[in-house]
């Protein structure tokens, strides 16, 4: 991967430096850990579909649903926050922030995470009823929301600190795996149980908690030696800051959560569960394609971040050009062969998947302008400019509603196509104008001097 890597960067006539190679050969592990995560996801699906059939598979995926939507309320942004203020203070080393910043963290989303608890709990009976799941299931849910959300602190804390191959391997690798691990042991002994898909999510993201924590822990334990941190009551009380301060990226990663699922809410709706699976399959196909651009962003955002800290605007422009540069250069010819082999690529879901190849086609256009326009919203989220970032979110995702409310219940799945396909040009446009007007660079094309 990283052998072809270099010879991207030749063939573009621009050896990107220091700057794009770690960031692009950082890229590669996360893209190879990504892979091995959505192929792991896949066996779980096949392995509790095929034993348990399509009824349980349905209410573990509720709960998963459920699981993530609540956690990131739970989370507040904090995780992206972080993400944005430990890059900045990993540019001086400066280990004292780093683990204020991470210990203020966990103990925001644990005061969250304690009142989602608590909401359940108390309204157990009244949830259970009204989502018609078991009472064993609400209370799953609530206890999983935190350790659900001490996962993503210290995987986000991972990320910042450019520690891709651990970011990775607990974010796309182990929730998934482990689950595989405990559904397979329980086959191995018999042990037969309705609800076992959900016990063996729950207890996963349990032991991806603890590991992420405990490996944590031990990368820090030598760098906190001797620093004099601040005592539990000094991080306490600015967690009500910490909230403020984080609130935007809250908006930003909420907003694209709820407009993506009241959009599917609409095709359910208006069109049945057909359409519905029809969308859904060409969506996941199509997300597929932008996994280069995903894996280089992983990396990127703290590189962005540093850049931004030191002032270095060239290096900023110049590693982004590369970086899109380059992800155009290796994902447009898979999106050329997904349009053009469109039909026979929704073929392989079966019969009733026919009609996926135009949303699909459709979805594709919206991919193409994602990948021209490079890692911009990860530019702004990292540079001071989270707010103009959330405001952009919040505008596009109106749009896309409306746009959704007027072609869904004519077109079906392919309104539906049609509306996530504005929603990529709408909001990578926006981003790319406000990355022009704030830094003076577009994210593609040649590199070019830049005002300081």
């Amino acid at each position: 991967m990283n052998k072809l890597i270099d010879k991207v960067l030749n063939l573009l006539g621009k050896k990107g430096g220091a700057d794009t190679s770690e960031i692009l050969k950082g890229g590669a592990t996360a893209f190879l850990l990504k892979i091995f995560g959505i192929l792991s996801t896949y066996a779980l699906t096949l392995l509790i579909t095929n034993k348990y059939g399509a009824d349980i598979y349905g209410n573990y995926s509720f709960f998963v649903a459920s699981i993530r939507i609540l956690g990131i309320v739970a989370i507040c942004g904090i995780d992206i926050y972080l993400l944005r203020y430990i890059s900045k203070n990993s540019t001086n080393n400066d280990w004292r922030e780093i683990i204020n910043l991470n210990r203020k963290g966990v103990i925001a989303v644990l005061s969250s995470s304690f009142v989602f608890f608590s909401v359940l709990i108390l309204g157990q009976d009244y949830f259970s009823y009204k989502l018609e799941v078991t009472d064993f299931f609400i209370l799953l849910l609530a206890i999983g929301i935190i350790p659900f959300t001490l996962f993503k602190i210290h995987n986000q804390s991972f990320r910042a600190r450019k520690n891709t191959l651990w970011f990775s391997l607990f974010d796309y690798i182990s929730i998934p795996f482990f689950t595989i691990l405990i559904l397979l042991a329980c086959i191995l002994f018999n042990v037969e149980k309705a609800e076992l898909p959900v016990i063996a999510f729950f207890s996963a993201v349990c032991l991806a908690a603890i590991f992420s924590m405990t490996k944590w822990r031990f990368s820090i334990s030598k760098e906190k030696e001797n620093l004099k941190l601040s005592s539990f009551k000094e991080n306490v009380k600015e967690v009500p800051q910490l909230y403020k301060l984080a609130f935007p990226f809250l908006l930003a990663s909420s907003s694209l959560l709820i407009g993506h699922w009241i959009v599917q809410l609409m095709l359910k709706v208006y069109s049945g569960n057909s359409e519905l699976g029809i969308y859904d399959a060409a969506l996941k196909v199509a997300q597929l394609t932008m996994l280069p651009l995903m894996a280089s962003n992983i990396i990127a955002a703290p590189k962005f971040s540093e850049f931004f800290t030191k002032n270095q605007f060239n290096r900023l422009a110049n590693t982004a050009k590369n970086i899109t540069n380059s992800i155009v250069f290796i994902t447009v010819p898979i999106l050329i062969v997904c349009f053009l082999g469109a039909d026979f690529i929704v073929s392989i879901f079966g019969k009733d998947f026919e009609g996926a190849a135009l949303a699909l086609r459709i979805i594709i256009v919206g991919q193409f302008f994602n990948s021209l326009t490079g890692p911009v919203g990860v530019i702004l989220q990292m540079t001071e400019n989270q707010s103009t970032f959330k405001n952009i979110i919040m505008f596009t995702t109106v749009i896309n509603i409306a746009v959704g409310v007027l072609l869904i219940p004519i077109l079906g799945a392919v309104g539906a196509a049609i509306t996530n396909m504005i929603f990529q040009i709408l909001t990578n446009g926006t981003c790319t104008y406000f990355v022009y007007k704030k830094f003076g660079f577009l994210p593609f094309g040649r590199k070019k001097s830049v005002v300081q």
